[in-house]
């Protein structure tokens, strides 16, 4: 069994936005260790042109972010959204059993319901099973609740990156669970 920590950066806050940049890796949850990683910017005229829907919000928001988080999602090297996305699942399979897999996101309702929509836009099914879907802000609740407080550290300080993103997630996903291990409030295999 093998962990991915998967997030995106997207145009909308809607399941239907188009993503511009697609990040995972393969962790131990307890040591917070990386054993492999991937990263993809991906086209935004691609997401759109596979029902990717840009939010005004969203791009009001993403005007208002420093000039290097705004060109990361400009680039010229991005892909089309089918690469990206096939891509995403052969590094999955590449490093994990399809059966077994958990993978884990910040958040239950924005990354995952992005990712499925834009796997179905372009005939492609996710190489996890939806059961081993994972939430690090379900265990950084848990540890705020049991420990009265949760990891915020940062391991890269690059805003709105979703590689950075990710790393800072497994960090403080790894935090959060050796912090309710000292409490015993762990023990079951993740």
């Amino acid at each position: 069994m093998k962990h991915v920590m998967i997030d995106i950066e997207a145009m909308d806050n809607k399941p239907t936005a188009a993503i511009a940049s697609i990040a995972a890796a393969i962790f131990d949850p307890v040591s917070g260790a990386v054993s492999a990683s991937m990263y993809r910017r991906v086209a935004i005229e691609s997401s759109e042109a596979f029902g990717g829907t840009l939010g005004a919000e969203t791009i009001k928001w993403w005007f208002k972010q420093s000039g290097e988080a705004r060109a990361e999602v400009l680039k010229e090297d991005a892909v089309a959204l089918p690469s990206a996305l096939s891509d995403l699942n052969l590094f999955i399979l590449e490093y994990c059993d399809m059966d077994s897999v958990k993978v884990w996101a910040r958040g239950t309702d924005y990354d995952m319901p992005i990712i499925y929509n834009a796997l179905r836009a372009v005939d492609l099914g996710p190489v996890w099973n939806f059961w081993n879907v994972r939430d690090v802000r379900t265990v950084e609740e848990v540890a705020l609740t049991v420990c009265g407080y949760a990891s915020n550290r940062l391991v890269d300080n690059e805003k709105h990156n979703a590689a950075a993103d990710v790393w800072n997630q497994i960090a403080q996903l790894s935090d959060n669970l050796k912090n309710l291990a000292a409490k015993g409030a762990t023990g079951a295999e993740l």
